[in-house]
């Protein structure tokens, strides 16, 4: 049984085999154990995933950063292997110490560049997703080890994602499983239309993007090596994104500057953003 999907088809098809019936299942146990948690980034609220899940997932399942390094991976599988007898009363079969699902956590994303983007000049995927597909099904990778590639699903969950990044980055999906054999699946927890960006043309919005694009509320040092990949200026954000949002821990650099600007900059935003990168 699938944790996620094939939950709901089961409860769809036989709505006498309640949630209670799986989640009380070997099979579901099972697999559960055998499944991996990992952050795409520090919005993740790993620790946060961690805590609420105590007693539930084991710690040695759920790890804050998708970049593995081999040390961990072995750890996380020998752990796997020694918990068989106490939660399954017997040692693990022969492919049973290998891990089946892998979910990648992420709590925002507003135009899919920086999980999965396929470089047209150097015919080559970048990204989160890619990067980690290449450490995990890549022939000569260390990691596959721990996984059992051949019934391995993995899905991209995004607590809050814009269409415009869903439809970036699933449009590379196929260019993924082109290459490594394997397909991906993204489940985005809400979904914000692209109605909910700024519109110029709309009577509605026409004024505050009248105001986004005037100098005296931008500062060009807001423009840097990474902002460039957008493929133009962010004064209606980055790659153009237009969204009038702000998280609760960050305001993100798809929304206009207006909102983020940095305390530094010669227009300081409502909500100044925390930057990733050192702002010169």
């Amino acid at each position: 049984k699938d944790i996620l999907i094939d939950t709901i088809n089961i409860q769809n098809s036989y709505p006498s085999y309640t949630l209670n019936k799986v989640i009380d299942s070997q099979e579901y146990k099972m697999l559960l154990r055998r499944s991996l948690f990992f952050g795409m980034s520090d919005g993740a609220r790993i620790d946060e995933f961690r805590r609420a899940n105590t007693g539930k997932i084991s710690h040695e399942q759920i790890y804050q950063t998708y970049e593995l390094s081999e040390v961990r991976a072995e750890k996380m599988q020998k752990e796997l292997i020694e918990d068989f007898p106490g939660l399954f009363g017997r040692e693990a079969k022969e492919g049973e110490g290998k891990f089946q699902r892998l979910f990648l956590l992420d709590d925002f994303s507003a135009s899919g560049t920086s999980y999965l983007k396929y470089d047209k000049e150097k015919e080559k995927l970048k990204g989160k997703i890619a990067g980690l597909y290449e450490s995990v099904f890549s022939k000569d990778s260390k990691l596959s080890k721990i996984f059992d590639i051949d019934n391995l699903k993995v899905y991209v969950i995004i607590y809050l994602c814009t269409q415009q990044a869903k439809n970036a980055i699933e449009s590379n999906f196929d260019i993924l499983e082109e290459k490594y054999g394997h397909r991906p699946q993204l489940l985005t927890m809400h979904t914000i239309p692209e109605s909910f960006a700024l519109n110029p043309s709309s009577d509605q919005d026409k004024l505050i993007c009248e105001i986004c694009m005037k100098d005296q509320y931008y500062d060009p040092k807001l423009q840097n090596k990474h902002t460039d990949q957008g493929g133009t200026d962010v004064k209606m954000g980055f790659g153009g994104c237009g969204l009038p949002l702000i998280l609760h821990h960050n305001t993100p650099n798809n929304s206009v500057p207006i909102l983020w600007s940095y305390e530094n900059s010669k227009f300081e935003g409502l909500f100044p953003r925390i930057p990733r990168h050192i702002v010169l």
